[in-house]
């Protein structure tokens, strides 16, 4: 899914100046407590920490929770589609 949307935003001509990565939502919150971020994508399902609960750890962090976030998912819950 990461390489989907990376072709994905690559291809609309957006100029990115560096794409972070993390393969779950603990992995992404090491990332973004680390490095600078203008925007985080994320997904629903991700394992460890899914894409709700990273969202709910971002917006619990005062240094974090500024941030814009968009959800690129698959999920069809009726969770997801409320949102």
């Amino acid at each position: 899914m990461r390489r989907v949307v990376r072709r994905v935003v690559d291809l609309s001509g957006v100029e990115v100046g560096k794409y972070l990565e993390a393969g779950d939502g603990r992995q992404a919150l090491d990332v973004l407590r680390a490095e600078w971020v203008d925007l985080i994508m994320t997904d629903i399902n991700m394992p460890e920490m899914d894409g709700e609960e990273l969202l709910l750890a971002v917006r619990q962090d005062a240094m974090l929770s500024s941030i814009p976030v968009l959800v690129v998912s698959t999920d069809q819950s009726e969770t997801a589609s409320s949102r």
